[in-house]
């Protein structure tokens, strides 16, 4: 990113600085890729509204954790809420079991729908929980740090099916038609990806351009002190620290 004219923070990405609220919600997980949105986002100037959610997924205490050091490094006020899917121990090996799914290094495949990887209509559950704390703040932008990918029929390629550009202007549909703040005063809620279309790879090398401190991020689908090295998520992050050639700072943290 020579002068913020590279390739890695994209035009599109760019033009948020001209944004005429510069408040935003984003999504939290702690994850790395959240981790690089946020470091973006403060980049850009933003005020951050970070919002962590604990649904019972298996490594909620590390991710809490890494949520908690990545909002107090970038700024803002940050919010945990917890709800209740006990339904999501039956239907993702994400609560309580490790992953078995070997993800690609670039787009997860979509077969990550069979194999357990995909939690049921989260996405739709984050957002909306997203938009009530935008709107009850009167902000117009919710972030999230969604990378999904579709063809030339607006059907997703690449990703979850939760996070594909078609999915994600429906969405913003729907919090607009749901919006009292829409209704009224004519302001519809927007949700900016800055990291959408983007491989895994891209996405680090951004972080690294901005200086994203990745060390704070967590990604291990499994809770313990220490990233298990085993699970899909683990194998994904040391393929891309290693494609870069340096060591994941996580290790310099823990």
């Amino acid at each position: 990113m020579q002068d913020a004219e590279g390739d890695y923070v994209k035009k599109q990405v760019l033009e948020y600085m001209n944004l005429p609220d510069k408040r935003i919600v984003l999504l939290q997980s702690g994850g790395l890729d959240s981790c690089i949105c946020a470091a973006l986002f403060s980049w850009l100037n933003f005020e951050i509204h970070h919002v962590f959610v604990d649904y019972g997924q298996n490594a909620k205490e590390q991710e809490l954790k890494s949520a908690q050091l990545i909002a107090e490094k970038y700024g803002g006020e940050f919010y945990k809420t917890s709800i209740t899917l006990p339904w999501l121990e039956t239907s993702t090996t994400l609560v309580n079991s490790s992953d078995k799914y070997q993800g690609e290094i670039e787009h997860e495949s979509l077969s990550s729908v069979k194999t357990g990887c995909y939690v049921p209509f989260r996405n739709s559950v984050l957002l909306s929980i997203a938009g009530s704390l935008a709107e009850s703040k009167r902000i117009r932008y919710i972030g999230a740090a969604f990378d999904g990918s579709e063809n030339l029929l607006h059907k997703p390629t690449g990703g979850t099916v939760d996070k594909h550009p078609t999915y994600v202007k429906a969405f913003e549909r729907l919090l607009r038609e749901g919006s009292a703040m829409y209704h009224i005063d004519g302001v519809p809620i927007k949700i900016l990806t800055p990291v959408m279309d983007m491989y895994k790879t891209e996405i680090l090398e951004m972080g690294l351009e901005i200086n994203a401190d990745v060390s704070l991020s967590w990604s291990c689908y499994n809770n313990g002190d220490k990233p298990c090295l085993k699970c899909s998520a683990c194998h994904l992050r040391q393929d891309l620290f290693n494609i870069f050639d340096i060591e994941d700072p996580i290790y310099t943290r823990l």
